[in-house]
Protein backbone atom coordinates (compact mmCIF):
# COMPACT_ATOMS: atom_id res chain seq x y z
CA UNK A 1 0.00 0.00 0.00
CA UNK A 2 1.32 3.44 -0.62
CA UNK A 3 2.66 5.22 2.12
CA UNK A 4 0.99 8.48 4.24
CA UNK A 5 4.05 10.64 2.45
CA UNK A 6 2.76 9.21 -1.44
CA UNK A 7 -0.98 9.81 -0.55
CA UNK A 8 -0.16 12.99 0.73
CA UNK A 9 1.78 13.78 -2.37
CA UNK A 10 -1.12 12.28 -4.63
CA UNK A 11 -3.81 13.95 -3.37
CA UNK A 12 -2.81 17.54 -4.54
CA UNK A 13 -1.80 15.97 -7.87
CA UNK A 14 -5.47 14.62 -7.96
CA UNK A 15 -7.26 17.71 -6.58
CA UNK A 16 -5.45 19.80 -9.36
CA UNK A 17 -6.12 17.50 -12.50
CA UNK A 18 -9.97 17.70 -10.98
CA UNK A 19 -10.42 21.42 -10.17
CA UNK A 20 -10.59 22.63 -14.26
CA UNK A 21 -13.15 20.08 -14.46
CA UNK A 22 -15.37 20.83 -11.55
CA UNK A 23 -15.22 24.53 -11.97
CA UNK A 24 -16.55 24.24 -15.67
CA UNK A 25 -18.95 22.29 -14.46
CA UNK A 26 -19.89 24.68 -11.89
CA UNK A 27 -19.90 27.46 -14.96
CA UNK A 28 -21.61 25.10 -17.15
CA UNK A 29 -24.17 24.78 -14.28
CA UNK A 30 -24.77 28.33 -13.42
CA UNK A 31 -25.04 29.60 -17.05
CA UNK A 32 -28.02 26.93 -17.37
CA UNK A 33 -31.57 28.60 -17.76
CA UNK A 34 -33.91 27.81 -15.13
CA UNK A 35 -37.35 26.38 -16.57
CA UNK A 36 -40.24 27.68 -15.80
CA UNK A 37 -41.56 23.90 -14.51
CA UNK A 38 -38.85 23.92 -12.14
CA UNK A 39 -38.92 26.94 -10.84
CA UNK A 40 -43.02 26.95 -10.21
CA UNK A 41 -43.89 23.73 -9.05
CA UNK A 42 -46.86 24.48 -7.36
CA UNK A 43 -48.35 26.41 -10.25
CA UNK A 44 -47.54 23.36 -12.40
CA UNK A 45 -49.74 21.37 -10.56
CA UNK A 46 -52.36 23.44 -10.63
CA UNK A 47 -52.14 24.37 -14.28
CA UNK A 48 -52.52 20.31 -14.41
CA UNK A 49 -55.21 19.95 -11.73
CA UNK A 50 -57.70 22.71 -13.58
CA UNK A 51 -56.86 20.73 -17.56
CA UNK A 52 -58.33 17.86 -15.49
CA UNK A 53 -60.72 19.00 -13.36
CA UNK A 54 -64.54 18.98 -14.18
CA UNK A 55 -66.49 22.20 -15.01
CA UNK A 56 -68.42 23.77 -11.56
CA UNK A 57 -72.27 23.76 -12.24
CA UNK A 58 -72.51 27.84 -11.85
CA UNK A 59 -76.16 28.32 -12.71
CA UNK A 60 -79.57 26.04 -14.33
CA UNK A 61 -81.72 27.74 -16.29
CA UNK A 62 -84.66 25.39 -17.05
CA UNK A 63 -87.02 26.46 -20.25
CA UNK A 64 -89.90 24.99 -20.68
CA UNK A 65 -91.49 24.81 -24.59
CA UNK A 66 -95.64 24.00 -24.69
CA UNK A 67 -96.98 21.13 -26.81
CA UNK A 68 -98.05 22.71 -30.11
CA UNK A 69 -95.56 25.92 -31.03
CA UNK A 70 -97.48 28.44 -34.00
CA UNK A 71 -93.96 28.60 -35.31
CA UNK A 72 -93.75 24.94 -36.17
CA UNK A 73 -97.52 23.96 -36.86
CA UNK A 74 -100.00 24.73 -39.52
CA UNK A 75 -103.02 25.28 -37.64
CA UNK A 76 -104.32 28.53 -36.47
CA UNK A 77 -102.60 30.54 -33.85
CA UNK A 78 -105.77 30.73 -31.68
CA UNK A 79 -106.51 26.60 -31.99
CA UNK A 80 -102.77 26.38 -30.82
CA UNK A 81 -102.92 28.37 -28.04
CA UNK A 82 -106.10 27.14 -26.74
CA UNK A 83 -105.02 23.40 -27.20
CA UNK A 84 -101.88 24.76 -24.91
CA UNK A 85 -104.11 25.80 -22.32
CA UNK A 86 -106.04 22.67 -22.14
CA UNK A 87 -102.43 21.20 -21.23
CA UNK A 88 -100.82 21.07 -17.66
CA UNK A 89 -97.09 22.28 -18.71
CA UNK A 90 -94.87 20.20 -16.62
CA UNK A 91 -93.38 22.20 -13.66
CA UNK A 92 -90.00 22.82 -13.08
CA UNK A 93 -90.09 21.63 -9.78
CA UNK A 94 -90.86 17.99 -11.87
CA UNK A 95 -87.82 18.31 -13.78
CA UNK A 96 -84.53 19.61 -11.40
CA UNK A 97 -84.82 17.09 -9.23
CA UNK A 98 -84.36 14.88 -11.92
CA UNK A 99 -80.74 16.09 -12.82
CA UNK A 100 -77.85 14.04 -12.31
CA UNK A 101 -76.07 17.64 -11.15
CA UNK A 102 -77.18 20.54 -9.27
CA UNK A 103 -75.42 24.18 -8.72
CA UNK A 104 -72.55 23.73 -7.15
CA UNK A 105 -71.44 19.89 -8.06
CA UNK A 106 -69.29 19.01 -10.53
CA UNK A 107 -70.40 18.58 -14.27
CA UNK A 108 -69.21 15.43 -16.23
CA UNK A 109 -69.78 14.08 -19.53
CA UNK A 110 -71.77 11.09 -18.56
CA UNK A 111 -73.79 13.13 -16.20
CA UNK A 112 -75.55 15.25 -19.06
CA UNK A 113 -76.06 12.33 -21.38
CA UNK A 114 -77.64 9.86 -18.28
CA UNK A 115 -79.69 13.14 -17.60
CA UNK A 116 -81.08 13.68 -21.06
CA UNK A 117 -81.54 10.27 -20.94
CA UNK A 118 -83.85 9.61 -18.57
CA UNK A 119 -85.97 13.13 -19.35
CA UNK A 120 -86.69 12.05 -23.03
CA UNK A 121 -87.78 8.31 -21.29
CA UNK A 122 -90.65 10.44 -19.60
CA UNK A 123 -94.24 9.80 -21.23
CA UNK A 124 -95.33 13.35 -20.54
CA UNK A 125 -92.11 14.79 -22.65
CA UNK A 126 -91.63 15.20 -26.30
CA UNK A 127 -87.92 15.78 -26.37
CA UNK A 128 -85.04 17.69 -23.89
CA UNK A 129 -81.60 18.38 -24.63
CA UNK A 130 -79.31 19.79 -22.03
CA UNK A 131 -76.72 22.01 -22.93
CA UNK A 132 -73.30 23.61 -21.46
CA UNK A 133 -73.45 27.63 -22.42
CA UNK A 134 -71.24 30.54 -20.96
CA UNK A 135 -67.82 28.76 -19.53
CA UNK A 136 -65.83 30.75 -17.60
CA UNK A 137 -62.84 29.26 -15.86
CA UNK A 138 -63.42 26.53 -13.90
CA UNK A 139 -67.73 26.76 -14.61
CA UNK A 140 -70.16 26.84 -16.61
CA UNK A 141 -74.11 27.36 -16.85
CA UNK A 142 -76.25 24.52 -18.00
CA UNK A 143 -79.38 24.97 -20.26
CA UNK A 144 -82.46 22.25 -19.67
CA UNK A 145 -85.03 22.59 -22.59
CA UNK A 146 -88.03 20.19 -22.74
CA UNK A 147 -90.77 20.08 -25.03
CA UNK A 148 -94.18 18.85 -23.41
CA UNK A 149 -96.27 15.81 -25.09
CA UNK A 150 -99.70 15.77 -25.58
CA UNK A 151 -100.80 14.06 -22.35
CA UNK A 152 -104.61 13.51 -22.58
CA UNK A 153 -105.61 11.08 -24.69
CA UNK A 154 -109.13 8.89 -24.61
CA UNK A 155 -109.25 4.86 -23.91
CA UNK A 156 -111.38 2.32 -26.03
CA UNK A 157 -111.36 -0.96 -25.88
CA UNK A 158 -113.71 -3.38 -28.29
CA UNK A 159 -113.12 -7.45 -28.18
CA UNK A 160 -115.31 -10.09 -28.75
CA UNK A 161 -113.89 -14.04 -27.61
CA UNK A 162 -115.47 -17.14 -27.61
CA UNK A 163 -119.59 -15.34 -27.91
CA UNK A 164 -118.47 -13.60 -25.51
CA UNK A 165 -117.69 -9.68 -25.98
CA UNK A 166 -116.09 -7.24 -24.08
CA UNK A 167 -115.97 -3.38 -24.09
CA UNK A 168 -114.68 -0.29 -21.81
CA UNK A 169 -113.68 3.45 -22.12
CA UNK A 170 -112.01 6.16 -20.32
CA UNK A 171 -109.50 8.47 -20.23
CA UNK A 172 -105.60 8.40 -19.57
CA UNK A 173 -104.03 11.84 -18.06
CA UNK A 174 -99.87 11.40 -18.17
CA UNK A 175 -99.16 14.67 -16.62
CA UNK A 176 -102.00 15.74 -14.02
CA UNK A 177 -101.51 19.21 -12.77
CA UNK A 178 -97.63 19.24 -14.72
CA UNK A 179 -96.56 16.80 -11.56
CA UNK A 180 -95.36 14.13 -14.25
CA UNK A 181 -98.25 11.95 -12.79
CA UNK A 182 -100.15 9.45 -14.85
CA UNK A 183 -104.00 8.35 -14.00
CA UNK A 184 -106.47 6.19 -16.06
CA UNK A 185 -109.99 5.69 -15.69
CA UNK A 186 -112.40 3.44 -17.42
CA UNK A 187 -115.55 1.73 -17.11
CA UNK A 188 -115.00 -2.03 -18.77
CA UNK A 189 -118.47 -4.73 -19.27
CA UNK A 190 -118.86 -8.23 -20.56
CA UNK A 191 -121.00 -10.91 -20.01
CA UNK A 192 -120.11 -11.62 -16.72
CA UNK A 193 -118.81 -9.12 -15.25
CA UNK A 194 -119.26 -4.71 -15.13
CA UNK A 195 -117.15 -2.59 -12.99
CA UNK A 196 -114.44 0.44 -13.10
CA UNK A 197 -111.11 0.86 -13.25
CA UNK A 198 -108.92 3.74 -11.45
CA UNK A 199 -104.69 3.60 -11.69
CA UNK A 200 -102.28 6.39 -10.34
CA UNK A 201 -98.63 5.75 -11.31
CA UNK A 202 -95.24 8.23 -10.80
CA UNK A 203 -91.91 7.27 -11.71
CA UNK A 204 -90.59 10.09 -9.32
CA UNK A 205 -92.78 9.85 -5.93
CA UNK A 206 -92.18 12.87 -4.22
CA UNK A 207 -89.84 13.92 -6.26
CA UNK A 208 -87.72 11.38 -5.66
CA UNK A 209 -86.20 8.53 -8.21
CA UNK A 210 -89.26 5.84 -6.67
CA UNK A 211 -92.07 4.80 -8.75
CA UNK A 212 -94.94 3.82 -7.18
CA UNK A 213 -98.32 3.07 -8.66
CA UNK A 214 -102.10 2.71 -7.12
CA UNK A 215 -104.90 0.18 -8.78
CA UNK A 216 -108.07 0.20 -7.46
CA UNK A 217 -110.68 -1.84 -9.47
CA UNK A 218 -114.42 -1.98 -8.56
CA UNK A 219 -116.87 -4.90 -9.63
CA UNK A 220 -119.94 -6.25 -9.37
CA UNK A 221 -118.65 -9.63 -8.36
CA UNK A 222 -115.84 -7.97 -6.23
CA UNK A 223 -113.18 -5.34 -5.88
CA UNK A 224 -109.69 -5.31 -6.23
CA UNK A 225 -106.71 -3.32 -4.78
CA UNK A 226 -103.41 -2.96 -5.23
CA UNK A 227 -100.26 -0.82 -4.19
CA UNK A 228 -96.83 -0.68 -5.72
Amino acid sequence: MPSMRLRRQILPLFLMVLSPVILVTKAVADTLPVSECASEPSQRVERALAIKRLPIVRAIVMKGEPVFDPSRETLGDEILAGLNRLHWQTRESVIRPQLLFEVGSTLSPAALAESARLLRSRPYLMEASIKVRNPCESEVDVEVTTHDAWSLTPRLALNRSGGNSKTGFGVREKNLLGLGVQVEFKTVKNLDRQGQQFELSTKHLLNTRVQSSVYIENNDDGDVRAFA
